[in-house]
């Protein structure tokens, strides 16, 4: 049995900045292109030469559907500033609008399309899945890396202070929805 091509780390931002408390945007492409806040993600490898990151998010969404096709996905840890993005990337369905048309990117390596000027990001292989009652959880294996230690990652209450409290009611009812609608 071949060995699979080596991992890259999750250096120092992806072990240290993921908590439950930052947002973060998931992005995949296959000639189409969708990204989403995620429920979720969290850093799972005890070694430094063997990058993982266990992803949860909506499993009726467009970037969903999109992830289990192509079998990559890109994390991506928003910076401070980039508050404005949550309402974009969280209240639109990927169904209905292109969420990133405006939004200017990068491509990594492979093409998968980052946000300018978050604080790292992170492009996987999905190596493993888990549907649950109401969550698609992915595995992701880390095949390249971009970390800006410059940049301070955006935590939820400081988000939280910035957007306009009708954003904030809104982020509240969607996730209602959302909770009602994948729960089977």
């Amino acid at each position: 049995m071949a060995r699979p091509p080596e991992a890259l780390p999750c250096r120092n931002l992806f072990s240290r900045e993921l908590t439950p408390r930052s947002f973060l945007s998931l992005d995949i492409t296959r000639g189409r292109e969708s990204t989403l806040v995620a429920t979720w993600v969290l850093p799972v490898t005890l070694r430094e030469d063997r990058g993982r990151m266990l992803v949860a998010l909506s499993p009726g969404s467009r970037t969903a559907e999109l992830v289990r096709e192509s079998r990559r996905l890109v994390v991506q840890l928003l910076s401070e500033g980039q508050e404005a993005l949550i309402p974009r990337f969280g209240l639109v369905s990927g169904h209905e609008a292109d969420k990133l048309g405006t939004v200017e990117i990068e491509r990594t390596s492979r093409g998968l399309p980052v946000v300018k000027e978050t604080c790292g990001w992170a492009d996987c292989d999905v190596i493993g899945e888990l549907i649950t009652d109401e969550r698609l959880v992915l595995l992701g294996r880390v095949v390249e890396e971009r970390v800006f230690p410059e940049r301070r990652p955006l935590r939820l209450s400081e988000a939280y202070r910035a957007l306009p409290k009708d954003v904030l009611h809104a982020i509240e009812e969607q996730r209602q929805k959302d909770g009602e609608r994948d729960w089977p």
